[in-house]
């Protein structure tokens, strides 16, 4: 189709949005085409009923008007042939956009996947959006994982992942979101930890003093944490769990109940607070 006017309104019908918002992106989207062909600084205006205008702004900044650009009926026809699959391609972009906005707000928020797929070392995990109630994929790359659940974790292993970011991606030359996961960050013990001591009934928050992923986590707390749920949370997160609780009284010195302090403590104390689940 070689009618600009024509193209318009095909693509207004076809995507059910007003003539004029088409027109605008159509014409953004050659503008900036022409001004990377010929590296200047060009914007293409539409006037219905008449044609195309091809203006060339780049040399405004040296004292000169801005002045028309003809271009060869091939680079037109090229144009005016390729609009609707780049306009197509606009509104997958500007869908993607909304969608990275929107997830970028679940950034460090704590979610629970299934391992589907392996490629290249890279977990592809499917997670349940609750509010679209659609199952959305995600990958959590080799760098993001805990090196020994690597062999460990199989296909259809379910895990608690933590969001670590939201980019845009394509795939097969389509706009998409790619969600990346993380298990080895401190965030994921932080929030996962805490997430079990609501759900236990807890209202006290923990910090994460320190975390060797797949090894230890180094908790600090002023809750009375029973045996049961640090045995709980050792195994979710696959590594040993130091408890540092804050002793009341003692002017902010804080009790480290861990291996460190075996000989200060009777062994019923000790294995209330610290279990090596993970290996």
């Amino acid at each position: 189709m070689n009618d600009f006017d024509g193209i318009v309104d095909l693509l207004s019908e076809k995507y059910n949005i007003d003539k004029e918002s088409v027109l605008f992106e159509v014409e953004t989207v050659m503008s900036e085409y022409i001004s990377s062909y010929y590296n200047l600084d060009i914007q293409v205006f539409f006037n219905e009923g008449k044609k195309l205008e091809i203006i060339n702004y780049g040399d405004v900044c040296l004292g000169n008007d801005p002045r028309e650009v003809l271009i060869s009926k091939p680079l037109k026809h090229f144009l005016l042939s390729n609009i609707p699959k780049v306009f197509t391609l606009f509104l997958q972009y500007a869908e993607v956009r909304d969608k990275i906005v929107a997830y970028q707000d679940f950034i460090g928020s704590l979610v629970k996947g299934t391992i589907i797929k392996v490629v290249d070392s890279d977990w592809v995990i499917a997670v349940m959006d609750e509010r679209i109630h659609k199952e959305i994929y995600c990958v959590c790359n080799k760098q993001s994982q805990v090196k020994k659940e690597r062999v460990l974790k199989k296909l259809g292993t379910e895990l608690f992942f933590v969001i670590k970011n939201v980019e845009y991606d394509t795939i097969d030359g389509v706009p998409a979101v790619k969600i990346l996961l993380s298990r080895n960050s401190s965030k994921l013990a932080k929030v996962l930890l805490n997430f079990m001591l609501v759900e236990g009934g807890f209202f006290k928050k923990i910090e994460v003093v320190r975390r060797i992923s797949g090894v230890k986590t180094v908790i600090e707390t002023d809750a009375n944490l029973p045996g049961k749920m640090i045995a709980k949370m050792a195994r979710e997160l696959g590594e040993f769990v130091e408890v540092t609780q804050k002793t009341k009284g003692r002017g902010g010195i804080f009790d480290r109940i861990g291996p460190s302090s075996l000989k200060n403590k009777s062994r019923r104390e000790v294995y209330s607070n610290n279990f090596n689940l993970g290996g």
